[in-house]
């Protein structure tokens, strides 16, 4: 939900369709950027504890998080899982 949110999606709930949809758009990312999304949206660790475990500063940890949303939000997948756009993000 933290993600949806992330790429400006306005969905309380998502349905299995959008979590598969998700599950395969991270798969697009590399897998540096994907441990860091995983681990800040997913697990909810700070960039400070994601930078103590994987051995990169907080700020190079950020850096790939929101280097990684801007990608996923630019990926053409909207329409692909029944995703609605909130146009407030827009």
């Amino acid at each position: 939900q933290n993600l949806l949110k992330a790429l400006k999606y306005d969905i309380e709930v998502p349905t299995e369709d959008q979590i598969l949809g998700l599950e395969f758009i991270l798969g697009q990312l590399k897998e540096s950027h994907r441990e860091v999304v995983e681990l800040h949206y997913k697990n909810g660790l700070t960039y400070r504890k994601i930078s103590e475990q994987i051995g990169k500063s907080s700020a190079r940890c950020s850096q790939i998080g929101i280097t990684a949303i801007r990608r996923l939000q630019k990926m053409d997948w909207i329409g692909w899982f029944g995703l609605k756009m909130d146009i407030r993000g827009i």
